[in-house]
């Protein structure tokens, strides 16, 4: 069942960036558009198990994202980068 109604994806990234905002992820806009997220809540874990970790916060941004609707338009994917979190947005925004 979707949360948000299709169409326009930016409902669908309001509630992503609040709702990752409020588990202390700071989702952001990078200059090429991706989303990133700049924390990991579980950055002290993750040091030693990066797999388990960067698994886990890939999976509940991709369930998040098919819940809301995000269908193909929005893809939650590993990309990490030094002092951010390992999962980032790409997408059609």
């Amino acid at each position: 069942m979707r949360l948000i109604s299709e169409g326009s994806h930016q409902p669908v990234l309001a509630t992503l960036r609040q709702v990752l905002d409020s588990r202390g992820y700071e989702p952001h806009d990078d200059a090429d558009g991706t989303i990133r997220l700049r924390n990991c809540p579980f950055d002290r874990i993750a040091a030693q198990h990066p797999e388990l970790v960067c698994g886990a916060n890939l999976a509940m941004v991709e369930g998040l994202t098919d819940q809301l609707g995000g269908d193909q338009a929005i893809r939650p994917m590993l990309d990490p980068k030094p002092g951010y979190c390992c999962v980032a947005l790409a997408g059609d925004f």
